[in-house]
């Protein structure tokens, strides 16, 4: 299972909280800005109507 914490980029309290989430977890999760190309398509995929702060996990 692959684990994306989209977040947006913009923001710096989003950012830092990003940034925090990731030094806890480590490899287990990727961070990806919803501004990302790669966030985009993951929201597609799994929330195709509606796009907001999401944490994604996606079996592949």
């Amino acid at each position: 299972m692959e684990r994306y914490l989209v977040f947006d980029a913009g923001c710096s309290v989003c950012s830092r909280l990003a940034r925090q989430v990731q030094a806890v977890v480590g490899d287990q999760i990727t961070v990806v800005s919803i501004h990302d190309d790669t966030a985009r398509t993951l929201l597609d995929r799994v929330y195709p109507a509606d796009h907001g702060t999401y944490l994604v996990f996606v079996d592949a």
